[in-house]
């Protein structure tokens, strides 16, 4: 995944000399982290890290790199060699840079390749096969937001293999939107919900905008100030 923002490069050096290790490879540095439970805790000493782990069991490890000042890479596994490959930082061979350029106006934004879905994996049913394929047809996510007035404008992409698969994976977001708001209108969901959770769910469904252009489907929210309350202290009755 490759993401832009204000990053404290000190402070994200000095967690990974704590809680996992630096690295330097082709020439960047690259600070790692355990995936497992793995800490500085299981060195033999018990004592803090100071750039290698002492390592007792099998770590795994997610991978971090910038790529400038104010972008980063994150890579699953310990080696930043399937980023070299997929992402050259020359300004014509970066497959985000386009991507990026898209959303050049958001105030903040995500993009990320979708990693492979096994073959063999599918939960069960027909349906699920389909939701699948689906799923698989989707090599990359973009994820971008706009301030728009007091409202947040969020934006989320998703870029198909084809045209097609987009127009068939447009279809299917459709149909779920329909199964939501069928699904909101039950009574029993009413009585289970709470009723400010209930009204921005209601105005989510129904104002969100599906549109496929190209390969490329496009989910488009405006999120009202309203949803903030829903995570803030409630007044008591």
């Amino acid at each position: 995944m490759v993401a832009n923002g204000r990053f404290d490069h000190k402070k994200i050096r000095d967690y990974a000399l704590r809680k996992g290790k630096v690295d330097h490879q082709d020439g960047r540095e690259v600070f790692l982290f355990p995936t497992d439970n793995l800490s500085a805790g299981d060195a033999p000493t018990g004592k803090p890290s100071t750039g290698s782990l002492p390592v007792t069991k099998q770590a795994n490890w997610n991978s971090v790199t910038f790529l400038n000042d104010h972008r980063i890479a994150i890579v699953e596994g310990a080696s930043i060699a399937p980023l070299l490959g997929l992402f050259e930082v020359s300004a014509g061979g970066d497959p985000a840079r386009e991507r990026a350029a898209r959303v050049a106006g958001a105030a903040v934004f995500a993009i990320t390749r979708v990693p492979a879905i096994p073959e063999n994996f599918s939960p069960g049913g027909p349906q699920s096969a389909q939701l699948m394929s689906l799923a698989r047809s989707v090599q990359w996510i973009t994820l971008a937001g706009r301030p728009e007035g007091s409202n947040l404008r969020v934006s989320l992409e998703g870029e198909c293999q084809s045209a097609t698969e987009a127009r068939t994976l447009q279809a299917a977001l459709e149909l779920f939107r329909l199964i939501g708001r069928a699904g909101l209108e039950s009574s029993k969901t009413r009585e289970s919900m709470d009723p400010a959770a209930l009204e921005v769910l209601e105005t989510a469904l129904k104002t969100a905008d599906v549109s496929a252009t190209a390969e490329r489907v496009r989910i488009l929210v405006e999120l009202t100030p309203d949803i903030l309350k829903l995570n803030g202290p409630r007044k008591s009755q």
